[in-house]
């Protein structure tokens, strides 16, 4: 009975410590949900893939560089710029709503002399379109595991 014991104890230790080897896949994902978050309301990050890892040691302190791809989907009919890359980056994006406040201002500063058109370097995403993100991301060690 001694001996369950000290198993369970060791078995609930191991399971309860956040120092593993490398980050996980829901660190990732959670990390890249965070960089996005002011473009939640407009792409959601379905899931991501480990393409490759590295960990390194700057002065001391362990970093780990993750390198992944995403999938994304928007939520709602946006607007992007025309350099969108859709596996590089999300771009800035824009509701249909505030483009059209964008276009009013615009032609406000027309009238002023003060115009410079940029609505032409836009596009239109209906909703449901999909799309894959790649890149890196990096972590660092600290004593309560990877952050």
């Amino acid at each position: 009975m001694k001996n369950y014991l000290m198993l369970f104890g060791v078995c609930f230790i191991t399971a309860c410590s956040s120092n593993s080897s490398s980050p996980t896949t829901e660190m990732a994902l959670e990390k890249l949900k965070a960089k996005y978050a002011n473009e939640s309301s407009f792409v959601n990050i379905e899931n991501i893939e480990k393409t490759d890892g590295v960990e390194s040691e700057i002065y001391g302190v362990k970093i780990y560089q993750y390198s992944y791809k995403a999938k994304y989907r928007f939520l709602q009919d946006t607007y992007v710029k025309n350099d969108f890359k859709p596996g590089i980056t999300l771009g800035t994006l824009s509701s249909p709503a505030q483009y059209e406040l964008n276009q009013k201002d615009d032609i406000k500063l027309k009238k002023l002399g003060l115009y410079v058109d940029n609505t032409s370097s836009y596009q239109l995403v209906k909703t449901g379109t999909t799309g894959e993100l790649q890149g890196k991301l990096k972590f660092e060690k600290t004593e309560k595991g990877w952050h």
